[in-house]
């Protein structure tokens, strides 16, 4: 249970962090395992399996449905995420979201460097990009991309800056932030 409790404490204060990563760090610091490339790939597949069914399974954060749909013509959508390409390739088709957003980019590449792709990609300027992210990982990223960050607060997940502007509902987006 020590472990267990260990590995809730440490994904917690880590959210956004690819699980290749994650997983190395439990085994070697928790368990004192060092997986091998074989082994480490076999818990990914393992894992992505149950995250894909419980994802698309999942309802939509309160009010992001109504979000994308209603501003997707108007703003350029993009996903940034640590979850792995390809498996967040599949979630975004399975729940029916590709029409909504430009760009679709995922792990191993980090995050910083997948929001400076877009914006040389699409000659963005950094002025007019807004990231929306929940855990502190999105938060550096944005920083160190030089752009706005919003950060979305949950009851388990409440760790960012005092000074950064924060929405807790995709409705509260709606009445508290100007884009």
């Amino acid at each position: 249970m020590e472990v267990v409790n260990k590995v809730i404490s440490h994904h917690l204060i880590n959210g956004g962090i690819s699980r290749f990563e994650k997983f190395k760090i439990y085994h070697k610091e928790f368990l004192g395992i060092k997986l091998t490339d074989q082994m480490l790939q076999e818990l990914c597949d393992q894992f992505s399996t149950l995250v894909i069914n419980k994802v698309v399974d999942a309802p939509y954060t309160l009010g992001a449905y109504d979000f994308i749909r209603q501003y997707y013509q108007k703003y350029s959508f993009h996903i940034v995420s640590a979850t792995p390409q390809n498996e967040i390739e599949i979630i975004v088709k399975l729940k029916k979201l590709n029409k909504y957003f430009i760009e679709v980019l995922g792990s191993p590449e980090k995050k910083y460097r997948n929001i400076n792709k877009i914006i040389s990609k699409y000659n963005l300027q950094l002025s007019e990009i807004c990231y929306i992210g929940d855990s502190i990982n999105d938060y550096n990223a944005a920083k160190k991309s030089g752009i706005r960050f919003i950060g979305f607060c949950s009851i388990k997940n409440n760790n960012f800056p005092l000074d950064i502007e924060k929405i807790d509902s995709f409705n509260s987006f709606f009445r508290k932030i100007k884009l």
